[in-house]
Order: C-alpha cells, then structure tokens, then sequence
C-alpha cells in the first residue's frame, strides 16, 4: 500500500466501497515505492501492450472491524498483448475521478491518488485474456 492511501484513508479522501476506484497494469521495469503518491508518478512504466486500456474495479466492498480487509470483484483484460506483447509486472489500484481530501477536483493523472500495488510474477502477455485474481479474504488491509 502507498503511503499517500494510507494518509488519504484517514482523512476520508478514499472511500473503497463508493469512490471511482480503476486499476492500471505496469511493466516488469515498474519498482514499487511506498512514496508514490499520483498516478503520474508511475505512467512511464505503465503495460504497453496491444489492447491494453485501464479497467474499473467493480464489487469493492470492506469486511467486518475484525479484519478490515478490502475486498474486490476479480478484473480481466481482454485480448491483452496480440500485436505488442510485454512483461507485465504488477497492477495499481487508484482513485480516478472526485475529490481529493484538500478538495480538488481529480481529472488527470498528476492527481489521481495511488492506492496499492499488486506484485505478479512477471508474465508475458500474449493475445490472452488476462485475469488479476482478487483472493477470497480479500485483497489488501491499511497495513500493507
């Protein structure tokens, strides 16, 4: 999880369950840093491959107080790769539209917020379907 989530989590500039909430898939060059803060930070290393476009995260709901967990509906890119193939080395999650908690308007990259990353073993993309699979307890908690 990025700091700046972190942060953004406690001063209600995230809502999992009802902001808008896409997720983008980064090369294998792509190093994770907890100071990443905008979606900016990282659109160099964003998956180059043929079809390649970011997706909605869809049925993002919070577990019980005992946990924590955030959870959401497993994400599939279509027909990934085809022309361009590449090694794909993780996803991002990210708030796409809104506000931010100082209250500005989120409309580019330079100020959608960065929530976590989701390390693959890198693949190759190769005119596939390709499926990030959401575990059942749960993708990520405030702690990392």
């Amino acid at each position: 999880m990025y700091n700046s989530a972190r942060q953004r989590f406690l001063r209600a500039g995230i809502d999992w369950e009802d902001d808008d909430v896409d997720v983008l898939l980064v090369g294998a060059g792509y190093s994770f840093t907890e100071a990443d803060e905008y979606v900016s930070d990282l659109v160099a290393s964003e998956c180059g491959a043929t079809d390649y476009a970011r997706v909605s995260s869809t049925g993002r709901t919070v577990s019980d107080a005992t946990t924590s967990v955030a959870d959401a509906a497993d994400i599939t890119w279509a027909g990934l790769g085809g022309a361009t193939d590449e090694v794909v080395g993780g996803a991002v999650f990210f708030k796409n539209s809104g506000t931010d908690y100082d209250g500005g308007t989120i409309n580019a990259d330079a100020n959608r917020s960065v929530i976590c990353f989701i390390d693959f073993t890198n693949f190759e993309t190769a005119d596939q379907d390709t499926t990030l699979v959401i575990p059942a307890g749960g993708g990520f908690d405030l702690t990392g």
